[in-house]
């Protein structure tokens, strides 16, 4: 496979682009990178490491793109990262971020560009996997949450091999949702668990999370009680990635390192930083996005780094 084209100028991307969480950079080394321009207008940026690499890319003004251009968009930024992977030394994804310029407005006859989204994705992955029966194997954790800018930003976080994903017993696979929650599903895994050390740790990569039980959002516009259920499902995310029998010490939220936190209202924030005080532990690493979640109803979504013992 030959390698993308680019036209190798070196771009300043907005101030304000969210890039992937800091934590990234204790995989790979990516803040120092520039950004190029592929020949399709894509703002692209890849480093590789050897043990894990970081590939970005940036659809600049999707707000303007009508709903067939964004899903054309959408479906060639991750066709680009698949031709990419060839290059890569570490060719596996392990996690993914999406950040979708008003992902709550409707397109014409759509009821989001959210479900815009979800379209593009499940198409893809359908090409690349061959069903929906073929993504419980192999798709990975991933956030999707808007974001004040016109851009469509994404990151993909690979490895010289594949993580093992991991579901959560309280909700449904993200790839069986109903109609309910759009035309076609969202298609990702809870979390990728990613052995760290012979002794059977792991680094559980958990993706955005929210106050979902089975496909349903729970206690609509109460940021307390969301909080609670999110936290709740992050607990059992954890407890699912590890593979020890019966009796094992519980995992608890103490094991998360780094967390991210997506909060729709400026004034939810103070409550939700004494739930982040009460519930992890002192030292961990916090970042605050304030943005729209995947749905209207959803106040918070919180991601987070944490190693377990299997």
């Amino acid at each position: 496979m030959t390698e993308l084209e680019h036209d190798h100028r070196q771009l300043d991307v907005p101030v304000d682009l969210i890039d992937a969480p800091s934590w990234v950079g204790r995989f790979v080394e990516y803040d120092t990178e520039p950004w190029t321009m592929l020949s399709d207008n894509v703002v692209f940026r890849s480093v590789d490491s050897g043990r894990f690499a970081l590939v970005s890319m940036v659809v600049p003004d999707a707000s303007l793109l009508s709903a067939d251009a964004f899903v054309s968009a959408v479906d060639g930024v991750y066709e680009t990262l698949k031709v990419h992977l060839d290059d890569l030394r570490c060719p596996c994804p392990i996690r993914m971020w999406n950040y979708v310029p008003g992902i709550l407005d409707p397109l014409g006859d759509v009821m989001s560009r959210y479900h815009l989204f979800n379209q593009a994705r499940y198409e893809v992955y359908c090409r690349w996997y061959g069903s929906p029966e073929g993504f419980r194997k192999h798709v990975v954790t991933a956030t999707c949450t808007g974001h004040s800018g016109g851009e469509y930003i994404f990151h993909c976080l690979t490895a010289p091999s594949s993580g093992r994903p991991v579901e959560n017993p309280r909700q449904h696979a993200s790839y069986r949702y109903s109609k309910r929650y759009g035309p076609k599903p969202p298609c990702f895994a809870r979390a990728t668990s990613l052995p760290v050390r012979d002794d059977g740790t792991c680094q559980v990569m958990v993706g955005g999370t929210a106050s979902v039980r089975g496909e349903d959002s729970r206690y609509q516009q109460d940021i307390s009680r969301q909080l609670d259920e999110t936290l709740d499902n992050m607990a059992s995310i954890l407890e699912a990635s590890r593979v020890s029998g019966p009796g094992a010490t519980p995992t608890s939220l103490h094991a998360y390192s780094d967390i991210r936190v997506y909060y729709k209202h400026a004034f939810d924030r103070s409550e939700i930083e004494s739930a982040v005080r009460r519930n992890f532990r002192s030292d961990v690493a916090v970042e605050w996005i304030h943005a729209p979640i995947c749905r209207d109803e959803l106040l918070v979504e919180i991601e987070g780094l944490a190693v377990v013992s299997e």
